[in-house]
């Protein structure tokens, strides 16, 4: 979720920050015209929305103390997922297993919500989305 650069909030002297903050980009250019400011808005709220939904899968990973997916029986699935969501800037490279699943989960149920019937990614390797979807859920 983080556009801007986490670690230059890191430089402020005493600021004291929850572990797990979102960033939400600047906009590039602030349209005042109705059909860019709803866009504008809708933007952030569905950014706003994913970074929620990464900190609550975040949460419960923290409170079991176990990941949420078997990482190795989706093993080709995830170097499909790691690859496009980085090569699409979606998430930055070198991240976690973990961490490239909280940012699909995110990216996934955001598409879902906020983009209905519109398919942002392709992801050939997951040839059973139910099964995904079902590993990703059943340990809560």
């Amino acid at each position: 979720m983080e556009s801007e650069n986490p670690e230059a909030l890191a430089v402020i002297e005493g600021l004291n920050l929850p572990p797990q903050v979102i960033l939400l980009p600047m906009p590039v250019e602030q349209r005042l015209d109705p059909a860019g400011f709803t866009r504008l808005l809708r933007n952030y709220w569905a950014r706003r929305f994913e970074g929620e939904i990464a900190r609550a899968w975040q949460a419960v990973c923290d409170a079991t103390g176990q990941p949420r997916v078997a990482y190795a029986d989706w093993r080709a699935a995830f170097a499909e997922i790691r690859d496009v969501l980085t090569r699409d800037n979606i998430i930055p490279a070198g991240l976690s297993d973990a961490l490239v699943c909280r940012g699909f989960v995110a990216l996934v149920t955001r598409l879902r919500y906020f983009s209905p019937g519109v398919r942002g990614c392709l992801f050939p390797a997951i040839h059973d989305w139910a099964a995904l979807i079902n590993g990703c859920t059943t340990a809560v």
